[in-house]
């Protein structure tokens, strides 16, 4: 599979095309059901491959570079209202005191790492 160029880039999924004999290997890995049959309830795993496509994959960090970008420029200025702007983004849903206090403590424990 080969990246599409700047004006298809951002297409839809639907949109994907899909080799009959080679899905794409990240929605493989995320066990996304074949496509020659309806499926109602996909399989749920959990595996290092999973977090290792989540973390490394393109497509996830573009989607998480413009998330970061867009809750910089309009989230607020302080870490509170940051987090709950990114997360009311991410979720559709306000955090709840205990989801922001953990929030907040990896956001201070990432500060210190990245800042040394």
């Amino acid at each position: 599979y080969t990246q599409s160029p700047k004006p298809d880039l951002y297409r839809r999924g639907m949109y994907t095309v899909w080799k009959r004999t080679v899905p794409p290997p990240s929605l493989t890995i995320l066990d996304a059901p074949d496509r020659e049959k309806c499926t109602a309830r996909r399989a749920v795993t959990n595996t290092p491959l999973q977090a290792l496509v989540l973390l490394n994959d393109p497509t996830y960090v573009e989607a998480s570079r413009a998330l970061a970008d867009r809750t910089l420029r309009n989230g607020g200025r302080s870490d509170h209202a940051r987090i709950d702007f990114a997360f009311k983004l991410a979720t559709a849903r306000t955090p709840d005191p205990q989801e922001r206090a953990v929030l907040l403590g990896s956001l201070r424990e990432f500060r210190s790492i990245y800042r040394h």
